[in-house]
């Protein structure tokens, strides 16, 4: 690949982005929070690390996380049309995450489902970024963020590719 190209991958990759950064950072623009201003009960949660310590399929308990993540998301994620592609963008990251690396594909289908992920390595480890992320503010930027370096950190997305 000539010089030239790389540089216009490069600069394409970077401009998407900082796309994707205005995205998010816009979508929190109207929402002022504080630190520690959620004082959220999670208590319906307790005991679930221990409970499943071992990565059991038990649809039930799975069923019960998966919409407990998606509830806090649509709770906590900027509201209304404008916001759209922000909640989007945050959704693809942890569908990802709980997919294990299946992304959509051209044709708009993942071909797995996240609702039965598995429990202690996927939906808890989700559930805490998002517990962690509602507690530091529920800034969009920030859960995009965590899930993203948890999906790179995995190998589940090619930092190179984005």
């Amino acid at each position: 690949m000539s010089k030239k190209k790389e540089e216009e991958e490069k600069a394409k990759k970077l401009k998407k982005k900082e796309e994707i950064n205005k995205i998010l950072r816009n979508a929190d623009a109207g929402k002022e929070m504080q630190l520690g201003m959620h004082t959220r009960d999670f208590s319906f949660l307790d005991g679930v690390e221990e409970k499943f310590a071992k990565d059991l399929q038990n649809p039930d308990e799975s069923y019960r996380l998966y919409y407990s993540i998606r509830r806090l998301l649509m709770e906590y994620l900027p509201k209304g049309k404008e916001n759209e592609k922000a909640r989007e963008l945050v959704y693809e990251q942890k569908n990802i995450f709980l997919n294990r690396g299946k992304a959509k594909g051209p044709d708009g289908y993942r071909g797995s489902d996240g609702r039965q992920a598995y429990i202690s390595s996927d939906l808890v480890v989700a559930l805490e970024i998002v517990k962690d992320w509602i507690k530091s503010g529920a800034n969009s930027f920030d859960i995009y963020n965590q899930f993203n370096e948890k999906n790179i950190e995995l190998g589940y997305i090619d930092p190179k590719k984005q």
